[in-house]
């Protein structure tokens, strides 16, 4: 389980992002300025929102890099789904499983703790 908890210190509510099972993520450009460059933004990813891509060419990409394990069918990747969180200054990729959100402040103390272990 990875949680994202986007942090605005002057925000009045705050939600943790929960992605279960993660297999790859990607934090960085572009920003809300240049998201028209995003080669989704086309197919209708929008600012400040989180999206779902369907048929990810990302995940085909790493079932075809996986292809050479010993063990590999194509089925392992079949429950995996890739998500898109768009922010003022980054773009946050991630192929998961799943994914909730939550406001709980339990949520929150319960992931810092898990980072400072």
């Amino acid at each position: 389980m990875v949680t994202f908890w986007p942090w605005q210190p002057d925000a009045e509510k705050r939600c943790a992002v929960i992605f279960e099972r993660p297999t790859a993520h990607c934090l960085g450009p572009p920003n809300d300025e240049a998201l028209h460059g995003h080669p989704f933004y086309e197919g209708g990813l929008d600012l400040y929102r989180w999206a779902e891509v369907l048929n990810s060419p990302w995940i085909q990409q790493i079932c075809e890099r996986n292809r050479v394990h010993m063990r590999h069918t194509d089925t392992m990747f079949d429950s995996h789904r890739q998500f898109i969180g768009t922010f003022q200054d980054s773009t946050l990729e991630v192929i998961a499983q799943r994914y909730s959100f939550s406001d709980s402040a339990d949520i929150q103390e319960k992931t810092l703790k898990e980072i400072r272990v």
